[in-house]
């Protein structure tokens, strides 16, 4: 049992459920906060033995050598454009661990027909920025790169005639599939080996259903505003390099890559984070219900007859969680999070001898394996050629993923069983020799790990960021509702204990 920290209004006990990178933030601000006098006290609830969520790595020691390897489980990588994580970094004064990826070898391959393709440089994800190269690819059929050269002429969709929902606010959203803008605007074949791999995969989502809106906004507004979405990119990037050319070289420690992560693996990002706030962290403490008194205290149920009192939740948890925790104080927030699903999926690590694979495509950041191809591998991460470090010299740590919506069958095997098939399949695709055998494996399982933006996510996440925002002592943040990059959560963690310390007109200059 905890003790009661309420007291006086201006020094309220804050309890925290959910120890991954959201959580994290959400309480590292809260101690800077505490340490820089603002009267508070916290707990952090985890309810697995360690804290940071997805973000999970480990140092994996050679069998034959010794020399380590650096094993992400989860997200290897930051987008570093986005500022959030830039931001903690620095705050964290962890800059020298910043690692930028390998901008040399940066190519992506998209598997067809039994073979690897390369995508051109010049593509912006499934986007051209110039036409020569469309031409020059053997990824697309002659039809379909007549498809795409025809995007430049079709018309914006009238959103007005075409009946779109309404938002929480009462106001019309524009919202449609991933599946329908692409088809509508690039065609099927688009869809299947460019938009699909590129961003359902990235997301682990079926674009039938898969929300742009909430996923990927900006193709909607270049429609709009350049009424086509080649012009529109092509538009963009040429002011952004021209104002690029107008300012100061970047910072040379962050580099200029649009992914970036640590030297010692994401999960350095999370250690660093951990080491400020260890003595306020819970672990093994579920959490399964929580009330609110009539004097606007919580109690917080993590287990029968075993409760903790605060004046205030952030709930930071996967959104069947935040389900089951907020039913007992609002119901129509537990059902916005009860409806957004989540799927589960895996990452398996493989470290190869250099030697034994006889590959010349370890040449780019790796391969993405689109759903109509009928395979189990979702894609395939080159990760000691994306990220210096990640493998000993004559070493080769290639990660493939597993699990998509319409493909969680995969997710029963066992995990010899699952490592066997993702194996088969990276020596299918990638061509690996058959009797080539791993050094080691290292397999991390994310169950129900995958929040699903599906059509009307936007509408569910309004209704539960405006109820939470007018009670009193109450957030709600995570990788659930406005992205489930690590940035994201960043941003959405530090701005629930912002929110929860202006509840108690509690003030905070974080400099």
């Amino acid at each position: 049992m905890m003790p009661d920290n309420r007291g006086a209004m201006k020094s309220p006990h804050i309890v925290i459920i959910g120890a991954g990178i959201t959580g994290l933030s959400a309480a590292y601000l809260l101690e800077r906060a505490k340490r820089d006098g603002v009267e508070l006290s916290y707990t952090l609830l985890e309810r697995d033995d360690r804290i940071g969520g997805k973000v999970a790595g480990e140092v994996v020691h050679d069998p034959e050598t010794g020399e380590p390897y650096i094993i992400d489980g989860g997200p290897d990588c930051v987008a570093s454009y986005k500022p959030g994580a830039r931001r903690m970094t620095t705050t964290l004064g962890r800059q020298d661990d910043w690692l930028p990826s390998n901008e040399a070898k940066k190519k992506v391959y998209i598997y067809r027909n039994e073979q690897m393709h390369a995508l051109p440089d010049d593509f912006s994800m499934f986007v051209p920025t110039e036409f020569k190269s469309l031409f020059a690819t053997d990824l697309l059929s002659e039809d379909g790169k007549m498809d795409m050269i025809r995007e430049m002429v079709i018309p914006p969709r009238d959103w007005q005639v075409a009946g779109q929902s309404a938002s929480g606010k009462g106001e019309a959203r524009r919202d449609e599939s991933l599946e329908s803008f692409v088809v509508r605007r690039f065609g099927r074949e688009v869809l299947d080996y460019l938009a699909e791999p590129f961003i359902g995969g990235v997301h682990a989502s079926d674009p039938a259903d898969m929300s742009l809106a909430a996923t990927f906004p900006m193709y909607l507004d270049l429609e709009e505003k350049y009424g086509s979405v080649i012009r529109g990119t092509v538009m963009t990037k040429a002011a952004r390099v021209r104002a690029a050319a107008k300012q100061a070289p970047r910072d040379s420690i962050w580099g200029s890559t649009v992914f970036a992560s640590y030297k010692g693996g994401m999960h350095q990002l999370v250690d660093a984070i951990a080491s400020h706030v260890t003595s306020n962290i819970r672990l093994g403490a579920t959490a399964t219900g929580l009330t609110q008194a009539d004097d606007g205290s919580y109690c917080v149920q993590i287990r029968e007859n075993c409760n903790i009192r605060a004046d205030a939740v952030i709930i930071a948890t996967e959104s069947f969680a935040g389900a089951a925790i907020t039913k007992g104080i609002d119901a129509e927030i537990s059902a916005a999070y009860a409806g957004i699903p989540n799927i589960s999926s895996s990452t398996i690590s493989f470290a190869f001898r250099e030697s034994d694979l006889e590959l010349n495509r370890l040449d780019g950041f790796g391969v993405l394996v689109p759903e109509i191809e009928k395979r189990n591998l979702l894609a395939a991460s080159w990760s000691s050629t994306k990220w210096p470090g990640r493998a000993p010299e004559g070493r080769i740590l290639i990660r493939g993923f597993a699990g998509t919506p319409k493909n969680q069958a995969i997710m029963e095997l066992s995990d010899d069983e699952l490592t066997a098939v993702i194996l088969d399949e990276l020596r299918h695709v990638m061509r690996l020799p058959a009797d080539a055998e791993p050094l080691f494996a290292r397999l991390y399982r994310w169950t129900l790990g995958m929040s699903q933006y599906k059509m009307g996510h936007l509408d569910r996440v309004e209704i539960i960021e405006e109820r939470s925002a007018a009670r009193k002592g109450l957030a709600c943040a995570g990788g659930c509702f406005r992205g489930v990059g690590i940035p994201n959560c960043i941003d959405g963690g530090e701005a629930a204990a912002r929110k929860v310390l202006a509840d108690f007109d509690l003030e905070y200059d974080e400099g």
